[in-house]
């Protein structure tokens, strides 16, 4: 049952789960760092950009299961 293109889809969503959730936890260590006083500005900034990209692939890879869903 599984076409090429699903099953790409679905390994790329399953990635960008993954993935999202080592961004998460950068995100917290950044925060934690930023909070004792070494960089903090910058560590923040760091940190959100870390998060957008990741919404940015997962966003990216729902996409993708969803319009080969519709094929």
């Amino acid at each position: 049952g599984e076409s090429t293109a699903q099953y790409s889809a679905r390994m790329a969503a399953e990635s960008a789960a993954g993935g999202a959730s080592l961004v998460g936890i950068a995100a917290v260590v950044l925060g934690i760092l930023a909070i004792t006083g070494i960089h903090p500005v910058m560590l923040v900034l760091v940190a959100l950009l870390c998060l957008g990209g990741a919404m940015l692939v997962a966003g990216a890879a729902i996409s993708a299961r969803m319009i080969s869903a519709l094929r």
